[in-house]
C-alpha cells in the first residue's frame, strides 16, 4: 500500500501542473495562430469584397513575407484581367461604332426597294446597292471578326521558325478568287524559297491576307498586284491611286479609311 501510495503522489505531482498548463498552452497556441493568420483573413475579406472590375493591386502591407508571392501573382492576375476587359470593352465599341452607319444604310436601301415598285430601274439601282451595302458589312464583320482574334493572342507562346514562301503561296491561293473578281492579275514571286523567320504563322497569314486585301481593292482593273519574297525583303507592289502624307499617318488606326473611299 506504502508503495501504491507513492507510486500515486509522484504521478499525481507529475500530472497536476501538465494538467493545469495544458489548457493554458492550448489557448496561447490559438491565439498566435489567429493573430498570425489575421492578415490572411484580411486579405481574405478584401478578395471577396473587391468587383469584378477592379485592378487596384493588393498591399503587401501587414502580410507575411511568405505570402507575397501569392499577393504578386494575384495583382499579376488582375492587371491581366483588367487589360482583356478594356479590350473587350473597346472592340465592343469599335464594332457597335463601325456596325451602326452600314446597317443604316442597308435599311435606307430597302426603304428604297420597298417604295419603287412601279420604278424598275431605281428598284434594280437600289437592289445593287443594297447588295454592295451587304457586301461591305459582311466584310467589315470579317475585319472585326480578325480584330477579336488578334486582341485574345496576347501572349504569343507558339512563335516558330517558318518558312515564308509556303504561307505566302497559301495567302495568294486565297485571295486569288477575289483579285480574279475584281479585275486585277495576282501574282508571286519568290527569289529565295528558304527564307525562314521566327513568325507567329496566323498573325503573320492574317498581315499577308490584309495586305493583299487592300491592295486589290484600290487597284485599277486590269493592274497587277506583286508579293514578292527576297532573302532580306517581304514587298507588295500595286498601282493604286496612293495616299497622301497626312492620310498615311492614320493607316494604322482601327478602322480608318481616307475620305471618300468606303
Amino acid at each position: 500500500d506504502y508503495r501504491n501510495d507513492m507510486a500515486l503522489s509522484i504521478v499525481g505531482a507529475q500530472m497536476v501542473p501538465w494538467l493545469v498548463a495544458l489548457p493554458v498552452m492550448v489557448i496561447l497556441l490559438l491565439l498566435v495562430v489567429s493573430r498570425g493568420l489575421a492578415p490572411l483573413h484580411r486579405l481574405a475579406a478584401a478578395l471577396r469584397r473587391r468587383r469584378p472590375d477592379d485592378a487596384t493591386p493588393l498591399p503587401r502591407e501587414a502580410i507575411p513575407s511568405e505570402v507575397w508571392p501569392v499577393v504578386a501573382s494575384l495583382n499579376t492576375l488582375f492587371a491581366r484581367t483588367n487589360a482583356q476587359m478594356v479590350r473587350e470593352r473597346r472592340f465592343t465599341s469599335d464594332a457597335a461604332h463601325e456596325l451602326r452607319t452600314p446597317l443604316a444604310a442597308l435599311r435606307v436601301q430597302a426603304e428604297v426597294v420597298q417604295l419603287a415598285q412601279d420604278d424598275l430601274a431605281l428598284r434594280q439601282r437600289a437592289l445593287g446597292q443594297l447588295e454592295q451595302g451587304i457586301d461591305r458589312a459582311t466584310r467589315l464583320v470579317d475585319q472585326l471578326l480578325t480584330l477579336s482574334r488578334l486582341d485574345s493572342l496576347s501572349q504569343l507562346d507558339d512563335v516558330q521558325p517558318r518558312a515564308l514562301a509556303e504561307l505566302l503561296q497559301t495567302a495568294v491561293i486565297d485571295m486569288d478568287a477575289k483579285a480574279h473578281a475584281a479585275g486585277v492579275a495576282l501574282a508571286l514571286s519568290v527569289d529565295d524559297p528558304k527564307v525562314c523567320r521566327r513568325i507567329q504563322p496566323l498573325l503573320f497569314s492574317l498581315l499577308i491576307r490584309n495586305l493583299l486585301d487592300n491592295a486589290i481593292r484600290y487597284s485599277p482593273t486590269g493592274s497587277q498586284v506583286t508579293l514578292r519574297l527576297t532573302s532580306h525583303r517581304l514587298q507588295i507592289t500595286e498601282y493604286g491611286a496612293g495616299v497622301s502624307d497626312a492620310v498615311l499617318q492614320r493607316l494604322g488606326e482601327r478602322f480608318y479609311r481616307p475620305p471618300g473611299q468606303e
